[in-house]
């Protein structure tokens, strides 16, 4: 018996045709938005962005991005340590 999504299956075909489609569909769409004038930052490119990255993702057609998260550096302290401020006469006096 064949497994059901299995590559080279008839069920693995149709779904890799449909994603293709859904790539082309949201693809024209936003070749249409662009050509009528709308900058490429405004929030509908931006949704359509996000949905082809999805079905990209989803149909195989491109690797996840590893959900890395940035290195977070030690906030630098501002101002003066006890005892060290102008108002002590500390190192901190100027003049």
């Amino acid at each position: 018996m064949e497994e059901e999504n299995a590559p080279g299956s008839r069920t693995a075909d149709k779904l890799r045709t449909a994603y293709r489609q859904a790539n082309r569909l949201i693809v024209g769409a936003g070749l249409t938005l662009a050509a009528v004038g709308v900058k490429k930052d405004a929030p509908e490119l931006k949704a359509l962005r996000l949905a082809l990255r999805a079905v990209n993702i989803a149909g195989g057609i491109e690797p996840p991005k590893p959900n890395v998260e940035p290195e977070r550096t030690k906030e630098v302290p501002h101002g003066y340590r006890f005892g060290s401020s102008p108002h002590t006469g500390g190192p901190g006096k100027v003049a």
